[in-house]
């Protein structure tokens, strides 16, 4: 057992604290490991999925300091002490609107780093295939409705004249 703590010191030191979101461990730079800290998997290769792994990384550390901030404001506007324990940001300062500036900060950086993420994920190879398959499709679409609106045009376009109508009723 002691070696398996090395390991997960050792895979920590290497990817840094992690987010526990639904059992299991991510990091920031897509790493991941289980909650039990038995199965450790790399970042991926593939860019795609690493930033994909570290968008929900970023995302839970954001969503925790939303909460926080929430809470703190709400337990400093009706007259309470903010119960630090209770909250996912370590280290806060004491003071309840300082507290509220360094978890304001803690938010902005972590929606840098996301804006950030969004922007490698949009210029992957896998996004860029993506936005030409769907520029396709609704180029496509687009035609197909063009092509629609002509043949509508040119049906409405034919008509009968008055006479072709009183020629009809001769007929009968």
């Amino acid at each position: 057992m002691q070696q398996q703590t090395a390991t997960v010191e050792a895979f920590y030191a290497a990817h840094g604290d992690p987010v526990l979101i639904d059992n299991r461990r991510y990091f920031a730079d897509g790493a991941q490991c289980s909650r039990d800290g038995f199965v450790f998997l790399e970042p991926p290769g593939d860019d795609f999925e690493r930033l994909t792994l570290s968008r929900k990384y970023w995302t839970e550390k954001l969503r925790r300091v939303r909460h926080d901030f929430e809470r703190v404001k709400h337990a400093l506007t009706g007259g309470r002490a903010v119960n630090s324990t209770t909250l996912n940001t370590p280290n806060l300062p004491t003071d309840g609107v300082a507290a509220l500036r360094h978890l304001q900060a803690f938010a902005r950086y972590f929606q840098g780093e996301l804006r950030r993420i969004e922007s490698e994920i949009e210029a992957t190879p896998r996004m860029i295939a993506h936005r030409r398959n769907v520029e396709a499709q609704q180029q496509s679409e687009r035609e197909a409705q063009r092509q629609q609106a002509e043949l509508v045009a040119t049906v409405n376009a034919i008509t009968l004249d008055d006479d072709t109508m009183e020629d009809d009723d001769d007929a009968e």
